[in-house]
C-alpha cells in the first residue's frame, strides 16, 4: 500500500525482538547493536551517512581547536614559517584528515610541527588516525546498507 516507513519500523521491531529472545551470544548482540544504531538493521542506511558527516565536522573542530593550541604551524616554505596557521588552513587540514590516502594541498602550507614536542600535535595525529578508521567503517556500512550487504533477517 506504499507505507514503506511503517514497514521498516515493523521490521526493525521484529529484529529487536529476535535479538532479545535469542540466547546471549556476545558477537551477535554487539553486531546487532552496531547495525541498529548505524543502519537501522539495514533498513535505514542513511544513518551511516549522518555518522560520516558528523565525523567530518568533528575532525574540522579538532583541527581548529588543537591547531589553536599549537598542533598546526605554517610550513617552512611559506611567508611565515613556524607561525600558527589561519582558521581556514586549520579547517582545510581538518577536511584533509578525512582523506583515506595521501594529502591534499592543505598540508603543503600548514601541518604538524616538525619538533614533535607538542602534545596537541600528538593528539591531533592520533585523532586523525582514529577518525580515518571510523570513516572507513561508516562508509563501508553505508555502501553495504544500499547494496544489501547487511543481513536483514
Amino acid at each position: 500500500m506504499g507505507h514503506e516507513r511503517q514497514v521498516r519500523r515493523v521490521l526493525m521491531a521484529q529484529r529487536d525482538d529476535q535479538l532479545a529472545r535469542t540466547p546471549p551470544r556476545r558477537r551477535e548482540r554487539v553486531w546487532g547493536r552496531v547495525t541498529k544504531v548505524t543502519l537501522g538493521y539495514g533498513y535505514q542506511p542513511c544513518r551511516a551517512l549522518l555518522f560520516l558527516i558528523a565525523l567530518v565536522a568533528l575532525s574540522c573542530v579538532l583541527a581548529v581547536v588543537l591547531g589553536w593550541h599549537g598542533a598546526l604551524t605554517q610550513a617552512k616554505d611559506t611567508a611565515a614559517p613556524d607561525q600558527p596557521c589561519t582558521v581556514m588552513q586549520r579547517v582545510s587540514v581538518g577536511l584533509d584528515l578525512n582523506l583515506p590516502v595521501g594529502a591534499s594541498l592543505a598540508r603543503a602550507g600548514c601541518g604538524l610541527p616538525k619538533n614533535a614536542a607538542s602534545a596537541a600535535a600528538a593528539w591531533l595525529a592520533a585523532a586523525g588516525w582514529v577518525l580515518q578508521v571510523l570513516e572507513w567503517v561508516f562508509a563501508a556500512l553505508f555502501i553495504a546498507g544500499f547494496t544489501g550487504g547487511v543481513r536483514k533477517t
